[in-house]
């Protein structure tokens, strides 16, 4: 504090009353002193005529894909003072950026500062201390300045997430497929979604859960490939049936990696009859003929020739080209001929095993034998035919086998099925025939081998048991 003192001349030498006056002066002075100095010292921003203004415009909302996102048609008025930016904050007044005009704030890509709000302002000032990125515009300014309102730029990046489990994969039966032990991590968006397309994107259904996933029949949907996927977004047009999700979807979305469901056809091999054939391997062709096929289903098909284990010789496309094959070029043994349905299938091709080496979604038919016999034997050269007689045919206790003009006790007999495998059965030779207990037989058409083992010759008869 000062102090001050007053000479004052030309005053009355009346001591008390000259003390007095001197006094009250004195102190009249020193107020007058104290208050002014006390108005320097405070600032009063309206001395400077400092306005923010206000700012209008907005709010804006962006989606942070890579595209660049920059604001427009904001507008300030009221604004006054000599020197002026604009500040772009986050939303917690943390300053990133000080564009010195407006259209340097419509030139921001706010698509770079990711996910989060940012805040536009404008700022007048006549002094002004901490204006620089990284302070905070609302505590670390100091000076004469003013601060318009704020405009809000909110900046959303929607994760659809990851989605784990499957794949599925079903048979179209008429029994309910339902698919299950999904789980979804890492989504985020203000508005979620599943989505079932096909396996070209094309939109069937919109379940709004994974419970509604979870029960959705996909049987229903027929044969093929569905892809389930979850959906995250802002704001999005296209979401409908009908449209695609890779390419008709609008938006600030995101869309997670898919699961696949596919639905195979019901598949049937089918039922081949004709035959069983038997041939000489003498150079001569020898085509099978009379097959038919029934029953089956599927949407690729094919005939399997194997030997009498199973393995392929041979992959025939049709019921045509099954009956142009030369089984004599085979030499001696028995084959077997198939029919295979499939929708996927793996292993199928010569040398590998139709019973053991296939894999994928197939049926076999039942097989039909062809027999190879040696040309030299003495049946294929003539020698002698035996004379057979099965009856009662069909049969449904027992069948007895008549050769005539041979001992019986010269006789082997054997039955097999028609995929050429022995059948055991107890087979009793009697003085004039031969006797076969089928009783046990599931119904069916099976083969009797007669083999005369003095001469050699042999003969194959069919036997149906019902």
């Amino acid at each position: 504090m000062k102090t001050f003192l007053l000479f004052l001349r030309g005053i009355n030498s009346n001591v008390s009353h000259s003390n007095s006056l001197l006094r009250i002066f004195t102190f009249t002075f020193f107020v007058s002193t104290f208050l002014l100095t006390s108005a320097k010292e405070s600032i009063n921003i309206d001395d400077y005529n400092i306005d923010g203004g206000e700012i209008a415009g907005g709010p804006f909302v962006f989606c942070v894909d890579g595209e660049v996102d920059n604001v427009n048609g904001i507008s300030l008025s009221g604004n006054s003072g000599s020197n002026t930016t604009w500040v772009i904050t986050d939303d917690q007044g943390l300053i990133l950026g000080l564009p010195p005009t407006l259209e340097a704030v419509e030139g921001v890509d706010f698509d770079g500062a990711g996910v989060g709000t940012c805040l536009i302002w404008h700022l007048s000032y006549a002094n002004i201390e901490g204006l620089a990125p990284g302070n905070n515009a609302l505590t670390d300014l100091s000076g004469v300045y003013d601060l318009s309102n704020s405009i809000s730029v909110t900046r959303n990046a929607p994760d659809g997430g990851e989605i784990v489990g499957g794949p599925f994969e079903f048979v179209v039966d008429g029994e309910a497929d339902n698919v299950s032990g999904i789980s979804l991590s890492g989504n985020s968006g203000s508005n979620t979604t599943w989505v079932i397309t096909d396996d070209q994107g094309l939109i069937l259904g919109l379940p709004p859960t994974l419970e509604a996933v979870e029960g959705v029949d996909f049987d229903g949907a027929g044969a093929g490939v569905c892809l389930i996927w979850h959906l995250s977004y802002e704001d999005l047009d296209g979401l409908a049936p009908g449209n695609n999700a890779l390419t008709d979807l609008s938006g600030c979305y995101d869309l997670s990696n898919s699961i696949e469901v596919v639905r195979n056809e019901t598949l049937d091999g089918g039922e081949i009859t004709g035959g069983p054939f038997a041939f000489c391997v003498d150079g001569e062709v020898d085509n099978v003929s009379g097959i038919s096929l029934s029953g089956n289903s599927g949407s690729n098909t094919t005939w399997v020739i194997t030997d009498d284990q199973g393995l392929i010789l041979g992959l025939p496309p049709t019921l045509e080209a099954v009956e142009g094959v030369d089984f004599d070029g085979a030499g001696v043994g028995t084959c077997l001929i198939w029919h295979l349905s499939y929708s996927n299938i793996e292993g199928l091709t010569p040398g590998n095993n139709a019973l053991t080496d296939l894999s994928g979604v197939y049926d076999l038919s039942n097989s039909i034998g062809v027999i190879r016999k040696d040309g030299d034997s003495a049946e294929c050269q003539g020698l002698g035919v035996l004379n057979v007689r099965v009856f009662p045919n069909p049969a449904t206790r027992f069948a007895y086998v008549i050769v005539r003009g041979f001992s019986d006790s010269n006789l082997e007999i054997k039955l097999y099925d028609m995929s050429g495998n022995p059948v055991n059965v107890d087979i009793i030779n009697r003085r004039r025939f031969v006797r076969i207990d089928v009783t046990s037989l599931r119904s069916g058409v099976y083969l009797v081998s007669v083999v005369n083992n003095s001469t050699g010759t042999s003969s194959i008869e069919q036997l149906v048991v019902r």
